[in-house]
């Protein structure tokens, strides 16, 4: 099933026209904005900051590079790789997958993913988590959209024109997975109404002061 999702995933955002379909051409909405911004002001000056799941680089990486930011950002699209590359030429951007690119641990002062983790498997969702607390530096921060439902998987026959497909938890679920993880939310929300399209559990958590003394001691 991993295997087959992440197929329908890359394939469906290469061949539908997500940014068309959501607008994703103009600034950030309110709510993307508020934490954003609040992301900006815990970080230190020039923030390292890596985007998993970048798509296109607008809205996101745009408002965070026109705050200093200086981006990385990993998608599974090859064609939303080469627009993040035109939109954004000062950031750096290569293809690859959510869990297993290989990226530098102890780098980043921040971690953001934005409506991409829910397109792996569910049962991967702790793994990356642990996984993007060791790529965070000492006091780090994670911002990330997580899904709603409890739901192993599902899938749509066209979603933004093409196929795609949905794995998630709870908001519940995700907040024990954070804390196995070693992460404290500093402020959590709920992007619109149970039944909504897009139903969106918002989490900005730090790298907990345990995982540093782990870091510190190796283990």
């Amino acid at each position: 099933m991993r295997h087959k999702m992440r197929q329908i995933v890359r394939r469906g955002y290469e061949q539908g026209d997500y940014s068309a379909a959501f607008q994703r051409y103009g600034p950030p909405s309110a709510m993307e904005r508020h934490y954003l911004d609040r992301l900006l002001v815990l970080c230190p000056p020039t923030p390292k900051v890596l985007d998993l799941g970048c798509g296109t680089g607008l809205p996101i990486d745009k408002h965070l590079a026109d705050h200093g930011a200086d981006l990385t950002g990993i998608d599974l699209s090859p064609k939303h790789i080469a627009l993040a590359k035109s939109n954004l030429p000062s950031a750096s951007y290569r293809e690859g997958d959510l869990l297993h690119a290989t990226l530098p641990e102890g780098r980043f002062d921040g971690v953001v993913s934005f409506y991409a983790i829910f397109h792996i498997p569910r049962s991967e969702h702790g793994d990356l988590f642990l996984r993007i607390n060791r790529l965070l530096k000492p006091n780090g921060l994670f911002l990330a959209t997580l899904g709603t439902s409890d739901s192993a998987y599902g899938e749509e026959a066209s979603w933004a024109g093409a196929p795609m497909a949905w794995s998630s938890y709870d908001a519940e679920t995700y907040r024990r997975l954070l804390a196995a993880a070693s992460f404290d939310v500093i402020e959590s929300g709920f992007e619109g109404q149970p039944g909504d399209v897009e139903h969106h559990f918002w989490v900005l958590a730090r790298k907990s002061s345990l995982a540093r003394k782990r870091d510190v001691n190796g283990r």
